[in-house]
């Protein structure tokens, strides 16, 4: 994402450059990164001129990248993506749950993507379905490392915070119960112990991530 940003706050409108040089638009192709590159051409082309994008194809292709290949890539991604979104909501939310339950438990289980398509298949789901469960099952498993770190994070700061404003209220009320902060502390211990009874997993959720 770094990437994406650093090409379209760094590269300078090549549209508003018509009568640009061209070997000053082949220096600057020449110095991006093959993401970089793609992602300009791919999703930036309307700031392009026809000259532009020519030089910049002929750049790819010195690179052995097809161009060609990568616009039916994100075609083909799109479709799938709205097939998917299509699925999801032709089916129940407890079902999608469930068949990625099942993708991760045969991720555990060290089968390979073939053997779920093949699995699927015979439940009448699509090959691409099936891989979009799989990409879907993978961020899945990323989530709940991150909800891991941020209840442990976000657990502490909650718990210090209502702690220390607890301290100051009780100290200018005179010992009387305040239950704003006490709350605080209840629900910043409570991120706390939760993310503290996930840490244990999250070293098994980074091996069947690595499976995927």
């Amino acid at each position: 994402m770094f990437a994406i940003i650093f090409v379209s706050q760094t590269l300078p409108n090549l549209k508003a450059l018509p009568l640009a040089d061209n070997i000053l638009l082949k220096q600057l192709y020449s110095e991006l990164s093959d993401d970089q590159l793609t992602y300009k051409l791919l999703h930036q082309s309307h700031e392009l001129t026809d000259e532009a994008i020519a030089i910049g194809k002929e750049e790819m292709a010195n690179r052995n990248i097809s161009f060609e290949k990568l616009e039916l890539a994100q075609a083909f991604e799109s479709v799938q993506k709205k097939n998917y979104e299509q699925f999801k909501l032709n089916n129940r939310e407890d079902a999608i749950a469930q068949l990625l339950k099942d993708v991760i438990n045969a991720k555990i289980e060290g089968k390979e993507d073939t053997d779920l398509i093949t699995t699927f298949e015979k439940q009448g789901i699509a090959t691409n379905i099936t891989l979009s469960l799989l990409t879907d099952a993978k961020q899945q498993c990323k989530d709940k490392i991150e909800q891991t770190r941020g209840d442990l994070f976000y657990g502490i700061i909650i718990t210090v915070a209502g702690v220390a404003i607890a301290i100051v209220a009780n100290k200018f009320s005179g010992g009387t119960v305040v239950f704003l902060p006490y709350g605080a502390i209840f629900y910043g211990l409570f991120k706390f112990l939760r993310g503290l009874g996930n840490l244990a997993t999250q070293k098994k959720l980074k091996e069947i991530i690595k499976r995927f």
